[in-house]
């Protein structure tokens, strides 16, 4: 993909986000986007599906509720980006450079990033609820 027409749909996603008009919502899927700088961009919501992603800069992007699905990020800079709801099923992550806070989050089987601490959570509290519910 030329780097002009990258910018151009950059430029409209950023207006969809900001419910602009002649906003558009990113549409990336199969791209060649290999070695591409998408540091800091804001890609919350976008179609990167089946995306070949290798070598790419993604460092600091917002890329919250992303479709990644099936994407290739071998080697790719994830540091600093926010992960959280995208969807990585079938993502290659080999080699990729993640943040460090991953560790603090699994894939769901469904391809989700989910956030283990909130998880266990949740379950105290679905466990809170049926001991009380045998009290009754």
């Amino acid at each position: 993909m030329k780097r002009e027409d990258l910018e151009k749909i950059l430029k409209l996603h950023k207006e969809w986000l900001d419910n602009e008009e002649d906003g558009q919502k990113a549409n990336l899927g199969g791209e060649d986007l290999r070695d591409e700088d998408l540091s800091w961009a804001d890609l919350r919501g976008a179609d990167l599906s089946w995306a070949d992603l290798r070598g790419a800069d993604l460092s600091w992007a917002d890329l919250r509720g992303a479709d990644f699905q099936g994407v290739s990020l071998q080697e790719a800079n994830l540091i600093g980006a926010d992960l959280r709801e995208a969807n990585l099923r079938n993502a290659d992550l080999n080699e990729a450079y993640r943040p460090e806070g991953l560790e603090g989050y699994k894939i769901s089987k469904e391809g989700y990033i989910i956030n283990k601490k909130k998880e266990k959570e949740d379950e105290r509290k679905v466990k809170r609820k049926r001991i009380g519910r045998k009290r009754v």
